[in-house]
């Protein structure tokens, strides 16, 4: 029946439509109203490629098309899972990650361990002297600075995550900082920003490719020295400190958009001491807001010391969570989901601190009361289950359980260390 009314159709298009029977057109129109469409995917011709599908119509017989296709499909599924298997997952650039081998200093020397600090590896390729390993977002490289005169100027290094690929990104820049401060990665991981003194004397943040492709460019002007630079973890923001010279000096904290425009500070107090500076700034990980530490205001009832404060990137909201009467607090730092800060205090008797961003619940980590903790920076494991203490004046590095405040091991480490986050 089909047959036939298709030999009708063709009649009728063959004589044309002023011509043709009438008939064939009318048994046409009504077998479209009986039939149902097949769905697109049972023709090879409109998810083939074009050649392919061709060779589809033109093996006769059903059977050899269906164990065709059967084929087509479990080639691609196989493909699928070698190229899924070949690509490894990594972690998103912000929120909790799982823990994965971590990166410290061990004289001038920089080694990669398993977290209990078995199976060391040193890093090799540098330029003699090697400090300050930073580990990209996404836990597949990690950058450091490399030099080979402790007086000297300092290059930009990068390595894969297991210490293979070692390559110098800086080029020819003799870069002049302190090898205490780590670079900061783009979240894409495709830049890093650092800051470094230029030939006029003034600190500048410049931003490099984190392939080497092209040399190190500033962002920042000449006007003021401006250091400690630190991306959003959404990739839109840096965040750093600058400080005014001259009559009127002040400290600012300033964020601008990631290529260094449109700066505004956020924070500003008078510059009188050229020793004394900020610590931050730290980026929370929903980069909403920052925490950093500043030497109290002394025209406040509280007097001298040192404050942490939590503020809001457009400058709005700023709360101090944490006032230390001596004056003494080191680098404040989030924990991976933002519910928690961790800093230390103290000169010669300090402790280890943690405080939730609105100043509730500040306990003290009894493990480091009383070792002078202001020497100490404070990290959190990626997973957030633990503190990572790093105290220059010990040369340690000490593992502590953030719940119960143990310490779970130590490392001896020339104040320098950092924690490969990896997918979950």
């Amino acid at each position: 029946m089909i047959d036939r009314d298709d030999r009708m159709l063709a009649d009728w298009l063959a004589e044309g439509p002023e011509r043709g029977p009438i008939e064939g057109l009318q048994r046409t129109l009504a077998l479209t109203r009986e039939t149902g469409q097949r769905p697109r995917w049972v023709f090879p011709a409109s998810w083939l490629p074009a050649g392919v599908a061709n060779g589809v119509e033109a093996v006769p017989g059903g059977t050899r098309t269906i164990l065709l296709v059967a084929a087509l499909l479990l080639a691609s599924v196989a493909a699928l899972v070698v190229i899924a298997g070949a690509q490894r997952k990594v972690p998103p650039p912000f929120g909790p990650a799982d823990n994965g081998r971590i990166a410290f200093n061990s004289g001038s020397s920089i080694y990669l361990a398993d977290p209990d600090g078995s199976n060391r590896v040193p890093v090799q390729g540098g330029e003699g002297m090697d400090l300050t390993a930073t580990f990209s977002r996404d836990g597949t490289r990690f950058a450091f600075w490399s030099f080979s005169d402790e007086q000297g100027p300092m290059s930009l290094y990068v390595a894969n995550a297991d210490g293979t690929g070692v390559r110098k990104i800086s080029g020819d820049m003799a870069i002049d900082w302190t090898a205490e401060a780590s670079p900061t990665w783009s979240p894409d991981g495709s830049k890093l920003a650092f800051a470094s003194r230029d030939p006029g004397g003034v600190f500048r943040i410049y931003v490099v490719p984190a392939d080497g492709s092209s040399p190190p460019l500033p962002i920042t002007g000449t006007d003021a020295d401006r250091t400690f630079p630190d991306w959003s973890p959404d990739g839109r923001w840096l965040a750093y400190q600058q400080a005014r010279a001259g009559p009127g000096a002040t400290l600012d904290l300033v964020v601008s958009n990631a290529d260094g425009s449109a700066p505004h500070p956020v924070f500003t107090q008078a510059h009188v001491d050229p020793d004394v500076a900020l610590s931050g700034p730290n980026w929370s990980p929903d980069s909403r807001r920052l925490v950093f530490a500043a030497p109290s205001d002394p025209s406040l009832p509280i007097g001298g010391g040192a404050d942490v404060f939590v503020i809001d990137r457009d400058g709005t909201g700023k709360q101090r969570v944490f006032h230390d009467p001596g004056g003494h607090i080191s680098w404040p730092g989030w924990s991976p989901g933002g519910d928690l800060l961790a800093f230390g205090t103290g000169q010669d008797a300090g402790a280890l601190h943690v405080v939730r961003p609105d100043g509730t619940g500040a306990r003290i980590i009894p493990l480091l009361a009383g070792r002078g903790s202001f020497e100490c920076n404070v990290a959190f494991s990626p997973d957030g289950m633990q503190l990572v203490s790093v105290c220059r004046d010990e040369q340690t590095v000490n593992f502590i359980d953030l719940a119960t405040g143990d310490q779970l091991g130590s490392l001896p480490s020339a104040g320098s260390f950092d924690w490969q986050r990896i997918a979950r």
